[in-house]
């Protein structure tokens, strides 16, 4: 079964001591668990914080895993465990406070932290490092196939500079607006800052919906490609060929772009599937040009753009990064 091993790759900046990892999961039976060194699964209790379910690099070199857990989150934190609350609601499910870095009063705010968000199914394993909410600790994710004594490496994600180097990077190469993203112990992606309400995209939004009021705009999707129009209601209007159906899209918000939420989050699978489309192109700046919806080398090339993202991107192994909710597509 899967077997999940840690490195200490800090060049003696933190001892195995200060290193502590948790793997938070749902189980089988679909209750939160955290996941133990010996591959076992333990519900997790309400009232309790996560401080017991850590354990440090001084103490474990990794984990065995179970052949089946989903909405996996490996936290790494550097100095000591994070107290992540457990509770539960009305009927008694059970759910986990995870850390909100935008409360001063979180217990985790003023700590160094990142995650690994990750599944295993029937052995297989999904895993990626993820830029979406923050850039905590600079980590390397390496995923190999085989057996104990026949092995290869599968693929390798993830940031192979310092923390202080991409500190100083960011410094240097992002616009003013993302300056403030800086903090003493992250940086903090946009939506998480003054800019997911002050109208960054506004202005690039309206001109995108005054450009196909009077154009087509062409989305090619795993499920056809959609053709739409504004229509006199304010939506985007989408078909597609053999299918009767009209598929709409609403304007959305800064906040909703930032978020991959409201008008860019509702409707049926395929209004989700062409939205999801259209909040990367928004992202990426490509929107008004068709061509330029698979080609990455016209990405981030105007403003405004992601420049989260692309930062992210610019410094990730292989040019990857998952720096927004939708930046699989």
């Amino acid at each position: 079964r899967p077997i999940c091993q840690f490195v200490n790759n800090t060049g003696g900046q933190h001892a195995d001591s200060d290193i502590w990892v948790m793997a938070i999961v749902r189980g089988p039976d679909g209750q939160f668990s955290y996941a133990r060194p010996n591959g076992s699964l333990v519900h997790c209790v309400p009232g309790q914080s996560t401080h017991g379910y850590f354990d440090s690099l001084a103490s474990i070199s990794g984990m065995q895993w179970p052949a089946t857990m989903t909405s996996g989150r490996l936290y790494v934190a550097y100095g000591g465990p994070l107290d992540i609350m457990i509770n539960s609601d009305v009927n008694g499910n059970v759910g986990v406070a995870f850390p909100d870095i935008s409360n001063p009063g979180d217990p985790s705010v003023n700590r160094d932290f990142d995650w690994i968000e990750f599944a295993v199914v029937n052995n297989a394993v999904w895993c990626n490092t993820t830029q979406v909410d923050i850039f905590g600790i600079p980590m390397q994710l390496e995923l190999y196939q085989g057996s104990a004594n026949s092995y290869s490496l599968n693929g390798k994600v993830g940031l192979t500079e310092s923390s202080n180097a991409l500190r100083a990077a960011w410094s240097a190469e992002v616009p003013a607006a993302f300056q403030s993203l800086l903090g003493p112990h992250r940086i903090v992606a946009p939506i998480h800052s003054s800019l997911a309400s002050n109208g960054y995209w506004d202005a690039y939004v309206n001109h995108i919906w005054a450009q196909y009021t009077s154009s087509d705009l062409v989305i090619p999707t795993g499920n056809g490609i959609f053709t739409g129009r504004v229509g006199s209601d304010g939506r985007l209007a989408f078909q597609r060929p053999g299918d009767g159906s009209t598929y709409h899209v609403s304007k959305p918000s800064t906040f909703a772009v930032w978020g991959g939420a409201r008008a860019l989050l509702r409707g049926n699978a395929s209004e989700l599937m062409i939205e999801t489309q259209l909040c990367a192109a928004f992202h990426r700046h490509v929107l008004g040009n068709i061509s330029a919806l698979g080609d990455p080398s016209q990405y981030y090339q105007s403003a405004p753009a992601d420049y989260w993202a692309k930062f992210w991107h610019e410094h990730g192994i292989g040019n990857k990064a998952y720096g927004f909710c939708f930046d699989d597509v």
